[in-house]
């Protein structure tokens, strides 16, 4: 999905800054469904997703 320009205006997608937009997206995860079958340490492993993710 790098450059895209589209922005998803409804959904968990919507409600976050465009970096953890993108990082999800690029994990394939679009709902928050998909990213509960994630533990917390999988989500916090991601590139550019750390311990300040979590505030």
């Amino acid at each position: 999905m790098a450059g895209s320009k589209h922005k998803i205006s409804t959904g968990l997608l919507a409600v976050l800054s465009a970096l953890a937009h993108n990082v999800l997206l690029s994990h394939g995860i679009l709902t928050l469904q998909t990213l509960s079958q994630y533990t917390e340490k999988e989500i916090l492993s991601f590139h550019s997703i750390g311990l300040s993710f979590k505030t």
